[in-house]
């Protein structure tokens, strides 16, 4: 079912897969020969019998197939090892634009994060769409100023979490309290208004600072909270330790 579409790359090179039905070996050289986040539309057959958009990554990182992606109706396939959203469930959503948006950005968010691809430097700026950096480029000066507004926290005897209201736009990251002197980062939502502006480092390097204040461990179950530790080596003393 595999045919050219857009994709997303980043990552390190990869060897090749060849011997794709209608895809030209020197084709699939150009589009895999580094991780790859691809997403199309697929009349029908060969696995499905009705037309869908549909969503995979290059190879799968760990986790991917278990990702929550959106909107409601946008499912895992087993048999073709990729995510399906039926060009029904658009045709009859409220704001169809919107919610096969929602299907290319969540799926291409859980290829990325995942995989700890560097985003900084992999994603488009914001305002600058269909200019996607080249990888291995220096990194550009922002589109937008880096933010200067305050993490705000909310915190309760079991769960809590911290936030930013930038331009009116929230981003948050989620924690629970798993007895005395830890926590588990659960969930990093970052809106695509925010993309570029370090919102998500901000949020995890609070969460840091606090933990050393308080005495207090970070487990990081959230994709995005575990790449951004695994990135900053001097964040790593608030692991939990086995």
């Amino acid at each position: 079912m595999t045919w050219p579409s857009p994709a997303f790359q980043g990552g390190a090179r990869l060897s090749t897969p060849g011997g794709i039905p209608s895809l030209p070996n020197d084709v699939a050289q150009e589009a895999y020969d580094r991780e790859v986040s691809s997403a199309g539309f697929w009349p029908g057959g060969g696995g499905i019998d009705y037309p869908a958009f549909y969503a995979y990554a290059y190879p799968a990182p760990s986790g991917f197939r278990g990702a929550s992606v959106r909107p409601e109706g946008a499912f895992w396939h087993e048999g073709l090892s990729e995510f399906i959203l039926p060009y029904d469930a658009v045709q009859s959503a409220a704001d169809p634009d919107a919610a096969l948006l929602e299907f290319l950005v969540s799926t291409y968010n859980a290829a990325a994060d995942l995989g700890r691809w560097d985003r900084d430097l992999l994603d488009c700026m914001p305002g600058r769409r269909g200019q996607a950096r080249p990888h291995d480029a220096e990194q550009p000066g922002p589109a937008f100023p880096l933010t200067v507004e305050k993490v705000e926290r909310e915190d309760t005897a079991s769960k809590g979490r911290y936030r930013m209201l930038v331009d009116g736009v929230e981003a948050e990251m989620t924690y629970s309290r798993a007895g005395e002197g830890l926590i588990i980062i659960d969930h990093t939502e970052v809106p695509a208004a925010l993309r570029g502006r370090k919102v998500g480092e901000r949020l995890v390097r609070q969460a840091v600072e606090d933990a050393r204040r308080e005495g207090v461990a970070i487990i990081p179950l959230c994709p995005f909270a575990k790449a951004q530790i695994d990135r900053h080596v001097e964040w790593q003393d608030v692991l939990r330790r086995s």
